[in-house]
């Protein structure tokens, strides 16, 4: 009986051990270091931000699959406009194709100004090439990029996020609202304690941090 107990604690052991070895690990570049191995931080998690998809009705019904584990809140572009916290889902190849609904370049700089948070899917150069739009202070994502994403914070920081070339699509759309969700939940935090501390060194300090990271 003893015998028994411990070869099936034995092979539980295994089994943790190799769920361990398994845990997915994300390559997270900041300023400082471009090689930081981290548990994957932007995993699915399920916190039903809005979503505001600028593409055609077969892709939003796509976006909806993909986003199932992290949110049930999508719209489609022809019947909400993004507004401060939400997140705008932008087609690049809808948005750059022949159609009588895609947004301007000044209403894109609009949903940047108002505290959006843009991503863009399915190409990598209209935001910093195409669009017309300043951007100059701010780096590109990588060339092949699947998404990126760019925020403007009330708090004065600007964020940017990329999603490699040849990851797959929905992972793309999984990791690039994670980090959505999470830059915005951060950027209140940012508000709320440079409310309370004034304009100290730490609220000059985030006022003036510039914030990149591609995985």
């Amino acid at each position: 009986m003893k015998t028994k107990i411990l070869t099936a604690m034995s092979a539980v052991a295994v089994a943790c051990m190799m769920v361990l070895m398994a845990t997915p690990t994300a390559k997270i570049s900041g300023a400082n270091d471009d090689k930081i191995n981290v548990f994957d931080e932007f995993a699915a998690e399920f916190t039903d931000r809005e979503v505001i998809v600028f593409s055609d009705g077969k892709f939003v019904n796509e976006v909806r699959c993909a986003l199932i584990d992290s949110t049930s809140n999508i719209n489609s572009s022809v019947s909400k406009a993004p507004v401060k916290n939400t997140i705008a889902l932008i087609d690049e190849s809808w948005l750059t194709g022949a159609n009588n609904e895609r947004p301007s370049a000044n209403q894109i700089k609009n949903m940047l100004d108002i505290g959006a948070v843009l991503i863009f899917v399915k190409g990598d150069s209209y935001l910093y090439e195409d669009s017309g739009i300043e951007l100059s202070n701010r780096s590109p994502p990588p060339k092949g990029s699947v998404a990126y994403g760019i925020y403007q914070g009330s708090s004065g920081v600007t964020y940017a996020y990329g999603c490699g070339e040849g990851m797959d699509i929905k992972d793309a759309l999984s990791r690039s609202y994670a980090w959505a969700d999470d830059v915005i939940a951060m950027d209140l935090e940012y508000s709320k304690e440079k409310e309370s501390q004034g304009r100290g060194p730490a609220g000059i300090y985030w006022e003036l941090a510039y914030n990149v990271q591609y995985s």
